[in-house]
């Protein structure tokens, strides 16, 4: 296993949260600092939606040590309940690469070519590093989870799974981007939640939802097979 070993966490994948961790905090410096020179607060957003999706990949992680636990014969319920809301947390790492409707705002070209204003490049370079890092959180997260659920559930109950849950995500991606329905509505307004399922029961969210749930299986699958290569040029 590529990244998870037999007991919990893998070396390799401890420091490849470590890297998106120090790639979370320059993102961070970097609007911080744009709030500064600028006063403008434009892209404070990209934070709080990394933080979000930082909170799937430490579920995950908290799922992982109570799967140790669970081996140890402790540790069941609380196991099913991070499970809960890993899920509910999980589509705000996904969530982000709708992020990119932002980049449009963004004045690339002016009269005679392509705008070199540095303000602008920093401003693509901003959206790029959270809307990336959101995403390599998302798929560590949903790694780790797939990787549980196939040993405890094997290997085609562990892929159903992860089929089932990007089809999820990518309706949550609809609600958040559309209704703007956020996780914690599922507890603090759960008949709001009910109202925007039963309102968007529509052809324009299916094929919506169908489209990001094929680019999530897909690229998930590529990423998945790109962590065995190490393993296989060993």
């Amino acid at each position: 296993m590529a990244l998870l070993d037999r007991t919990i966490i893998h070396k390799h994948t401890k420091i490849l949260i470590g890297i998106i961790f120090l790639l979370s905090v320059l993102g961070s410096a970097l609007v911080i600092s744009r709030v500064v020179y600028s006063s403008s607060i434009t892209y404070v957003y990209l934070i709080w939606n990394l933080l979000l999706a930082w909170i799937s990949l430490i579920v995950s992680l908290l799922l992982a040590f109570i799967y140790e636990k669970r081996r140890k014969g402790d540790g069941n319920i609380l196991g099913f309940l991070l499970g809960g809301v890993w899920l509910v947390f999980y589509p705000n790492a996904p969530y982000m690469i709708t992020d990119l409707v932002h980049i449009s705002k963004i004045n690339f070209y002016k009269s005679g070519g392509v705008n070199t204003n540095l303000n602008i490049w920093f401003d693509f370079l901003l959206n790029l590093i959270f809307i990336s890092v959101g995403f390599l959180v998302g798929f560590i997260s949903l790694y780790i989870v797939h990787r549980l659920v196939e040993r405890r559930l094997g290997k085609f109950t562990g892929w159903i799974y992860v089929l089932g849950v990007q089809f999820i995500s990518s309706y949550g991606i609809y609600l958040g981007r559309f209704p703007r329905l956020n996780s914690w509505h599922i507890v603090t307004d759960p008949l709001s939640v009910v109202r925007s399922i039963i309102q968007t029961l529509n052809m324009e969210t299916v094929m919506f939802t169908s489209m990001f749930s094929i680019f999530l299986i897909l690229t998930y699958i590529v990423l998945y097979y790109l962590t065995y290569i190490s393993v296989d040029n060993r």
